[in-house]
């Protein structure tokens, strides 16, 4: 049956007419709220809904099959995208970005040459002309299908097409030819004297959203290309624990029990758990427990634990220098403020300064932490274009998308690198928080914690507490108790005024600053720093803070405004008077002409008002000075921010975010919540719709965990957090729906509800487009529209009062108030005042009950008893006052900054204050554990502790991940006698291909000779073994031609590589039958003595007197998934990718015999590097097994200053010539006795060439024989190790044990016409 797919979203039609009824209905190219506004009226109308799900069912029909059948467009996306970058770079010319191919005109030629065909689905089939008649006529309702009619319906006849998620699709070169770039600083060096282009994109992936990179070329690392399923999946019910494995470095404890029971009680906390103490005794029944525990000093290693002084610690008698600790630990800084006392400038030490160093924890993140993996070195830009024929839209998520991020990215890759650095430049992007939190419920202990994030790593794992990402940088203090003891002896026993405390708080905030911003971070900014990255490149990393995270108090000490002043925001200049204008004209043109500029005009006011303080004696709040700030409502306080990053051009005002929690969850809605609950109190006596409105939230269902069961009255908001009121107002509407006796009333709240429950929505998304963010700014006025007709249409006519809890919690404040001013009294030496205040038994008042105003005073004359007056300290009962709702409020003039700072930042809960909050649970636990003394000492150390305890566990778990498998997968290897070879399936070191694909002259300085040609080498060593196996598969599948031979001459750049990568292993094992008929096997490890192998020599089979053996040195040991991107046949193409493992080896020359020695050893040496037969590509079925080679030390080295020609090759560690020793072991010495070992009969010799001979030891070859077929190839054996995922070791692991099995080389081999390919060799190119 034919079909017609859409060119617009690739869905098949069964007749044109169903196709163009679906182009011009459901897949229209408009506007994508116009396409929103058209499916909600669709989905509210009952005709047009039944409409639409007969359109559906006929155009897509109800087969299982057909849903599942594969999209023509990821194949012809694939084919198309793969050959562009084949093409030679003089098709490509000087393309800036890469050309995409007509998708469509390729669909067309393609959709009926693919060797994989689906079959027809029957049960779909249905006449042409009766579609069209009952497109254009919908059925009846009797005559439509049983599950499109009213009434039970099947449960199949509701699909959806389920997409999984995935990561961005692999980047696309710029150019790709069969080229190779040589060593990194010669790569570097020839990159930076290209011309830049404009940017760089990549493919779309399945959901249509792509990158765009700006630069000269697309990065090589790509921090998402290893992202799996797994790792897009938020769910913590599948997390198991793992047991770690022994290693040999513990920190300060002596092995590995010691180690985990220390872990154990760090992160067991004050209260244990059942948990705990299960896991306890399984760490009590581990062999040895007893005794490593027993003999371990554990004061000794806690305190080293959690030591400051790094390698000086071992005056505790260590021997070990303290070397695992990587961490320069806490420094401990005393803070001297200037403050005017009494006209006088007084400088004084008001406390200390727990800080990190933020420049050693950048050092220590990118050159040892496990998480740089995921971490971003290149920004880059996300585009989502749903309609082809539309321009793509941008899309805003992350910080290292966001155009703050892109333009710092600009800025340093435009600015002249230092002299002589060719490094690769980088952006860290540095992410601020902090506030001040209680550390119990029942104490005055308070921690002013600062944390710091990377933003260059993703939000979804940066959010996350247990992805320990955050960095705790410093721990603020307040002007401690002695320096308020001094300025109350310069007031004359006075306490000073609050404005002058405040002012004081506020410049140690600052001072406090000005230590953390210090000369190597301000270094570190202007000129970068050079770190060693972990996949072997050295960088130059630039650090910019891009956000700082606070509560609006918070923002006013880092803006260093007056709270809550005229104009009392901290990103505009906006009166006090205009907080209410959210959504107007004006607010919006306020927000654009008068936002705060860190200039030098506001520093000129700063400055001259701290000038007339200090050297006319002005007062802090006196006229003079607020002539000058309050205007701007400025405090007379050098903003450290501006002092110290005024050279970066580091703006601290639009660094300060917005604040969703706080602003909106805690502010707006929770003031909203609040009075209409005074409404409800106001509207009905003895609170009959307050019990109504807890009875119908208790009723609501709980949904999963985002919504929980509401408690008992809600009405009484106590101990409610952000999520609580969030919780609250996603479910307001059917509670608050006809609530009210007024059908206006109750008509205008769920209004208004409901413009506030979409503005959060739309303001807490975590992935936002343009479209989306239009919406955003339109519900942004709309919410302020709504509520100033709320307060006009509702608020107006309803008289509200306090409710119970605000009246009593005026009362504790005045109480607390009236409680300061006793105690103030009492140090006067008021001794009656003192002994009537210290007789009161807290500073909360008596309780007050719901109806204040009918309380009878306490002062009045009752049962005849004299009037008498009240004590000090005493508060009177209140009573409740009339109240309305306001909104002018900086909380609520904040909303209209969210769409502009997720433009320019990223979405909002990037730098959302609660993943603060969050991590403040950790503070409070570590406080617990103290001894409540010296709190901010003690947490500073614990700190440390637990995180220096997690590094040794990450090196643990390391360990067993990265050896643990992989000594488990070589074991299964070792004892499988059944192979040849083993080389593993892990992909943990991958290499790109595009570095290795780009051409550069010969004469280009630090060029390595042997990285010239690597990759037209490798395609012309795989081409024909892909060639046998591709034609294998086509007569398989039953294509006539593949019997005839070869139909096309296929062509080598046509070759190509899964995600443009091949991947690299240290080990390979190579199994071989001894003279007596034994199976062994050697271990061939790269980079150590046993690289070097023997080969058969394929002339020795036609001429037995040539040399039996050619020697060589293996360079690497790889293995590739590879596809061929052109005509396997006419017309014919498969490009599904093969696994093809290949050695890079360098080879031997067998030297002439020496008449005069008396060794008959074979005498090898290495041919001249820039020789062509110096290195070649071999499969790994023509290694005989491993040789022993060893320098002839007598004729001394190749290179005296040991400095050679290649990397690549290692040449400076040459001998000039080198002995093969027969006498290794008694195998090899058979080996050399022609035709008297039993084991040892003639293998099979590959049918490609594996070198090209140099002129020595070609005289050992007749010259008479033709040139080796270079399109036959042995089949691609399908006998390789299918292991269970595991991975192999970078360390030698051999295995000494014999099998009892024997098997001759021919048994090894097989026939050649039973092999078949490995279907779990084949997978599918992309997936």
């Amino acid at each position: 049956m034919s079909s017609h797919p859409c060119s617009n979203c690739g869905r098949e039609f069964a007749t044109p007419e169903h196709l163009a009824s679906h182009k011009s209905s459901y897949c229209s190219m408009g506007s994508l709220l116009f396409k929103t506004r058209q499916a909600s009226s669709i989905l509210s109308d009952k005709r047009k809904r039944q409409k639409l799900l007969r359109s559906q069912y006929l155009s897509i029909g109800n087969s299982d099959t057909l849903s599942s059948l594969p999209h023509k467009n990821d194949v012809v996306a694939e084919c198309c995208a793969a050959a562009p970058a084949m093409m030679s770079p003089c098709e490509t010319g000087a393309q800036v970005g890469v050309q995409e191919p007509d998708v469509n005109e390729s669909q067309e030629r393609l959709t009926t040459t693919m060797i994989i065909e689906p079959a027809p689905v029957a049960d779909t089939q249905v006449q042409g002309n009766t579609n069209a008649q009952l497109q254009e006529n919908p059925l009846p309702e009797t005559d439509a299908p049983i599950a499109l009619r009213r009434g039970r319906r099947t449960k199949g006849a509701y699909r959806t097409q389920d997409y999984h998620p995935e990561a961005y699709a692999a980047n696309i070169p710029v150019q790709f030819g069969p080229h190779l770039q040589g060593t990194l600083a010669s790569r570097n060096a020839f990159r930076a004297s290209l011309p830049k282009p404009t940017f760089h994109e990549g493919p779309a992936n399945t959901f249509g959203l792509r990158r765009r990179y700006y630069g000269p070329s697309i990065p090589t690392h790509d921090p998402e290309e290893g992202i799996t399923l797994e790792d897009l999946y938020d769910s913590v019910s599948h997390n198991e624990l793992s047991n770690a494995i022994s290693t040999p470095s513990y920190g300060p404890f002596p092995n590995l029990n010691s180690f985990e029971l220390g872990e154990w009680f760090i992160n067991a906390g004050s209260q244990l758990s059942v948990a705990s103490l299960q896991q306890l005794v399984s760490l009590t029944q581990k062999p040895g427990f007893v005794e490593d525990v027993g003999a371990t000093n554990w004061q000794k290693a806690l305190k080293r634990l959690g030591s400051d002084e790094g390698a000086s610690s071992n005056s505790l008698g260590d021997e070990d220098n303290d070397q695992w600790i990587d961490d320069d630990g806490w420094n401990v800084t005393p803070v001297s403020i200037t403050v005017p006392i009494a006209k006088v400038m007084e400088t004084q030490t008001v406390g200390s300064l727990y800080h990190r160093n933020i420049v050693s924890i950048v050092r220590d993140k990118v050159s040892s932490s496990p998480d740089m993996q995921h971490f971003h070195y290149d920004p880059f830009e996300v585009l989502w274009q749903p309609n082809p024929n539309a321009p793509p839209m941008r899309v805003h998520s992350e910080l290292y998308n966001s155009e703050a991020f892109m333009k710092a990215h600009h800025e340093i890759q435009d600015s002249p690198p230092p002299p002589g650095c060719k490094r690769p430049r980088v952006v860290v992007g540095l992410m601020f928080w902090s506030d001040e939190t209680h550390l119990t419920s029942f104490s005055s202990q308070r921690l002013w914690p600062c944390y710091m994030f990377f933003g260059n790593e993703s939000k979804y794992r940066r959010c996350k507490p247990s992805s320990n990402l955050c960095h705790h940088i410093a721990y603020f203090e307040k002007p401690c108790d002695e320096f308020k003891e001094f300025v109350t002896s310069k007031f004359q026993g006075r306490l000073p005024p609050k404005s002058f405390l405040a002012h004081c708080k506020m410049e140690m905030f600052h001072a406090q600053w000005e230590i953390i911003l210090d000369d190597e971070l301000l270094d570190a900014i202007k000129n970068g720093i050079v770190i060693m990255c972990q996949d072997g490149i050295e960088r130059r990393f630039y650090i910019r803070i891009f956000t700082y995270s606070a509560d609006y108090p918070e923002k006013v000490l880092i803006a260093t405004i007056r709270n809550l002043g005229d104009c009392p925001c901290p990103r505009c200049l906006v009166k006090k008077e205009q907080l209410d204008q959210l959504g107007t004209a004006a607010d919006l043109l306020i927000r654009e002409t008068n936002t705060r500029r860190d200039d030098d005009a506001r520093r000129k006011l700063v400055e001259d008002a701290i000038s007339k303080i200090c050297t006319q004696g002005v007062a802090l709040s006196g006229k003079t000075v607020d002539d000058l700030l309050k205007p701007q409502s400025l405090q007379p306080v050098m903003n450290a921010f501006s002092k110290r990053l005024r050279l970066a051009k580091f703006d601290i005002f639009s660094a300060l975010t917005v604040d969703l929690l706080h602003e909106f969850e805690l502010g707006v809605w929770k003031a909203l919540f609040t009075h209409l609950l005074r409404i409800l109190e106001a509207s009905q006596k003895h609170d009959v719709l307050i019990h109504e409105l807890d009875k119908r939230y208790r009723l609501v269902p709980a949904f999963g965990k985002t919504i929980r069961r509401f408690s008992l009255n809600v009405s009484e908001m106590k101990k409610k957090a952000a999520r609580d009121y969030e919780d609250l107002l996603q479910c307001a509407i059917p509670v608050f729906d006809q609530l009210l006796p007024n059908e206006k009333h109750s008509h205008a709240i769920v209004s208004i509800l409901y413009k506030c429950a979409k503005w959060h929505a739309l303001a807490k998304l975590r992935m936002h487009t343009d479209a989306t963010l239009q919406l955003l700014d339109a519900e942004t006025v709309e919410l302020g529209t709504e509520f100033r007709s709320f307060i006009d249409a509702v608020c107006s006519e309803i008289q509200t009062k306090e409710l119970a809890i605000e009246v009593a919690a005026r009362q504790r404040r005045e109480q607390r108030k009236l409680l300061k001013e006793a105690k103030q009294t009492a140090k006067d030496g008021d001794a009656t005042d003192a002994q009537k205040t210290a007789s009161l038994g807290g500073d909360v008042g008596p309780p007050v009950p719901n109806d204040v105003s009918t309380m009878p005073n306490k002062g009045s004359n009752e049962g005849g008893k004299p009037p008498q007056k009240p004590m000090p300290g005493i508060v009177k009962p209140l009573t409740a006052k009339l109240v309305t709702l306001n909104i002018r409020t900086p909380k609520f003039h904040f909303l209209g900054d969210y769409s502009r700072m997720i433009r320019t930042f990223g979405t909002s809960d990037s730098y959302s204050t609660e993943s603060g909050e969050l991590l403040h649970r950790y503070p409070k636990k570590w406080y617990n554990r103290s001894s409540k003394r010296n709190v901010r000492k003690e947490i500073a150390r614990h700190e440390r502790k637990i995180a220096r305890m997690r590094a040794i566990r990450q090196q643990i778990n390391k360990a067993k991940k990265t050896k643990g498998n992989e000594i488990d997968e070589q074991k299964t290897a070792a004892r499988n006698p059944d192979i040849h070879h083993y080389i593993g399936i892990n992909q943990n070191c991958p290499i790109s291909t595009l570095p290795l694909s780009q051409s550069f002259p010969d004469d280009t300085p630090g060029l390595d000779p042997l990285g010239k040609d690597f990759m037209m080498d490798l395609r012309n060593h795989v081409m024909p073994r892909l060639k046998d196996a591709l034609i294998e598969r086509c007569r398989a599948s039953g294509y006539s031609w593949a019997e005839q031979g070869d139909p096309v001459a296929l062509d080598p750049s046509r070759v190509s590589f899964k995600d443009y990568r091949f991947f690299s292993h240290k080990i390979m094992r190579v199994k071989y039958t001894t003279y007596d008929i034994r199976r062994d096997e050697d271990v061939i490890h790269v980079d150590s003595d046993m690289c070097n192998i023997i080969l058969h020599n394929p002339q020795h089979h036609d001429d037995p007197g040539t040399h039996p053996y050619l020697y060589a040195r293996i360079l690497g040991i790889y293995h590739a998934f590879v596809s061929y991107s052109g005509e396997i046949a006419p017309d014919v193409y498969n490009i599904s990718p093969i696994r093809v493992e290949f050695l890079r080896v360098r080879w031997y020359n067998l030297e002439d015999d020496d008449p005069s020695s008396p060794v008959p050893f074979d005498r090898l040496s290495f041919p001249p590097i820039h020789s062509p037969d110096a290195v070649s590509f071999i499969e790994p079925e023509a290694v005989v097994r491993a040789a022993h080679i060893i320098p002839r030390f007598s004729l001394g080295r190749t290179h005296q200053d040991g400095k050679g020609q290649s990397q690549m090759a290692g040449d400076g560690a040459d001998w000039k010539e080198y002995y093969v020793n027969q006498f290794v072991d008694r195998d090899m010495f058979m080996r050399y006795q022609v035709g008297m070992a039993v084991g040892h009969l003639p293998r099979h010799i590959p049918k490609y060439p594996l070198k090209q001979y140099s002129s020595r030891q070609a005289s050992h070859l007749p010259t008479t024989e033709p040139p080796p077929d270079h399109d036959s190839c042995a089949q691609d054996k399908a006998s390789h190790v299918v292991d269970d995922g595991r991975e192999e070791t970078d360390g030698e692991e051999t295995d000494d044990e014999e099998t009892d099995d024997e098997e001759t080389d021919d048994e090894e081999m097989g026939n050649k016409a039973d092999i078949e390919l490995n279907e779990i060799d084949i997978v599918m190119f992309g997936h």
